[in-house]
């Protein structure tokens, strides 16, 4: 999931979809991508 939130972080993806747990890649999403 971190690697599919920083391809998205860096522009090399628009989007992440994940089967896995839905508060996990919530909680990665706010942290690496929502951080100033």
């Amino acid at each position: 999931m971190r690697l599919a939130i920083e391809a998205v972080q860096k522009g090399e993806a628009q989007g992440c979809v994940s089967a896995g747990n839905t508060a996990a890649l919530m909680g990665l999403s706010k942290i690496f991508i929502a951080a100033p």
